[in-house]
């Protein structure tokens, strides 16, 4: 592990990623479905203390953590070359995220109007543009909390300031109990502008959110539009379905599945779909 790290660094690669595996049962490949495989997995305590290890055998090879997984060469991150993909990824305010070809994914967010969806494509992009292989999720009030404070810790620190424009009340009002005990454990610090995270606590942190987001919404996300595409009476056709009415116009509203892109212009309107647009200019992140 270290040794492939050293390797990296000596081949002069200006970015690193380091992530944490996560392997279970149910997953759907191959490796996960076995035992053998899954058993020989250190715990998530040994886990972490290997990425530990890992961060601080880079940040002594001269690179800078940006993120949780990501780090760059100190002198590229200083410049206009640094790697901004994760970054504005990890920012959902401010930035939607697109995703082409096969299994895909792609993230549309309004959080000023409390509402958010992600579609996933299936394996096969053959036939109609949205298939009973491709899935959807909408996002509820929770899950938008979620959202915002996951992708959150990702940068390593929760804007309060952010965090109440937007829902708003202050962090502590939604997730005191949680703040509270992760303080007492010594692994983060509460201040007046932002709540940021030990690498430790990231890494659960990330895991904690995401576990309960998937128990709570689980079924919703792995919903599936019928095969025949039947359709409430009075929805548009191009409704997603399970969106709360969001159709795919609005979805795509800046952007379109062949990449280019329609951004708001200084007035709010947007000259691609030649209708207001919201107030919030919109900037993409592309994804995988």
């Amino acid at each position: 592990m270290l040794a492939d790290v050293d390797e990296a660094a000596a081949l002069g690669f200006d970015q690193i990623c380091i992530y944490h595996l996560v392997l279970a049962e149910g997953q759907g490949t191959p490796w996960a479905e076995d035992p053998a495989v899954r058993a020989a997995l250190p715990s998530l305590e040994e886990a972490c203390d290997n990425w530990l290890a890992v961060r601080e055998a880079l940040r002594e090879r001269g690179y800078v953590q940006t993120t949780l997984t990501n780090f760059e060469r100190a002198e590229v991150h200083a410049t206009d070359r640094r790697f901004v993909y994760e970054e504005y990824s990890f920012t959902p305010e401010r930035y939607d995220a697109i995703g082409f070809g096969p299994l895909s994914s792609s993230t549309f967010t309004n959080l000023g109007q409390r509402r958010a969806v992600k579609l996933a494509r299936g394996k096969s992009l053959e036939g109609a543009f949205w298939g009973a292989h491709d899935l959807y999720f909408p996002y509820g009030e929770e899950d938008l909390r979620l959202l915002f404070t996951t992708r959150s810790l990702a940068l390593l620190r929760i804007p309060r300031p952010t965090y109440r424009d937007l829902f708003g009340v202050d962090l502590v009002e939604h997730f005191g109990a949680q703040i509270e005990a992760i303080e007492a454990a010594g692994l983060a610090r509460l201040d007046a502008d932002a709540a940021p995270h030990a690498a430790r606590d990231v890494l659960r942190g990330l895991r904690c959110g995401a576990f309960r987001l998937a128990t709570r919404r689980g079924a919703a996300y792995g919903r599936r539009r019928p095969a025949d595409a039947r359709r409430p009476a009075g929805r548009d056709a191009d409704t997603i379905p399970g969106s709360h009415g969001l159709s795919r116009r609005e979805a795509f509203a800046h952007g379109s599945p062949s990449g280019t892109a329609s951004t708001c212009d200084g007035r709010g309107f947007s000259p691609g779909l030649g209708r207001p647009c919201s107030s919030k200019p919109r900037r993409f992140a592309l994804a995988r």
